[in-house]
């Protein structure tokens, strides 16, 4: 009969709730913390990189100098350690500019008027070939040219990449529940024709 009772009793079960609750919370906690980590860490990084691009295209500068901005910036910012694979060159070939460079036979077809002339399938193609031929960052699981990628206007190249960012910790945790985050961004570029 006493031992009947006892098997009806809640004495003891809010240590157990407790424990597993706060064990939730943590797991919790302890991903919105990451993330916010992450993404003041990303944040600092490219208004460093920003900085330091800036600093590396002014006049009289070069590409090294402004790698060297950058890399003390980070290291006042962060830490030294986030530092270490910068470096810097001086990039003609993106996915924007590449399809604009791609439209002379356009020029052929409709004339040479006051920017050179694009189509949809031009800065596609071209954007395609760009992504092709370059590495993907490292924290990128994925890329692709994304929809809106064209010219709207048939003189401007607009450019959509997207990807999918692989996040320490909580990353695992998002492909478990089949979610990841997805990072878009835009570039647009415009070749005027220069009369000579």
């Amino acid at each position: 009969m006493i031992g009947a009772a006892r098997l009806h009793d809640d004495r003891g079960s809010a240590v157990a709730d407790f424990t597993m609750t706060s064990a939730l919370l943590l797991f919790v906690f302890l991903g919105v913390f990451q993330l916010g980590l992450t993404l003041h860490v990303r944040n600092t990084l490219i208004s460093c990189a920003s900085e330091g691009a800036r600093y590396g295209a002014r006049e009289g500068s070069t590409p090294q100098e402004g790698a060297g901005r950058t890399e003390d910036l980070i290291g006042r910012s962060l830490s030294a350690r986030f530092a270490g694979d910068v470096t810097a060159r001086v990039d003609t070939t993106a996915a924007a500019l590449d399809a604009t460079d791609d439209s002379a036979k356009l020029v052929y077809d409709r004339g040479l008027g006051t920017d050179l002339p694009l189509d949809d399938a031009t800065v596609q193609a071209s954007a395609a070939d760009h992504l092709a031929g370059r590495s993907r960052p490292h924290g990128l699981e994925s890329w692709k040219v994304a929809s809106g990628t064209g010219s709207p206007d048939g003189r401007t190249a607009v450019v959509r990449l997207s990807g999918e960012a692989d996040l320490p910790l909580i990353g695992g945790l998002l492909r478990t529940i089949s979610g990841s985050v997805t990072v878009t961004v835009e570039s647009r570029a415009r070749a005027g024709v220069t009369p000579g």
